[in-house]
């Protein structure tokens, strides 16, 4: 799975435009992504722990960004 990092939220993420993973599903890749990225956290989610509303979240041109589908794999 290829995740691709908005031009604004790269500074959160080493830079890279681009980041390989091949986690299950959202949640996993998420978490994995904050742990690896702790910094990305602020970034990410509000302080509710809701994802922050201008982040959209696309599996092939699905938007799966509501919370619900977070664990489909």
């Amino acid at each position: 799975m290829t995740i691709y990092i908005s031009a604004t939220l790269r500074g959160f993420f080493g830079r890279k435009e681009k980041i390989e993973a091949s986690w299950d599903t959202i949640r996993a890749l998420l978490s994995n992504l904050t742990d690896e990225y702790p910094d990305a956290k602020k970034a990410l989610y509000e302080e509710d722990g809701g994802l922050r509303s201008f982040l959209q979240i696309y599996v092939n041109e699905e938007n799966l960004t509501a919370a619900e589908h977070w664990d489909t794999p």
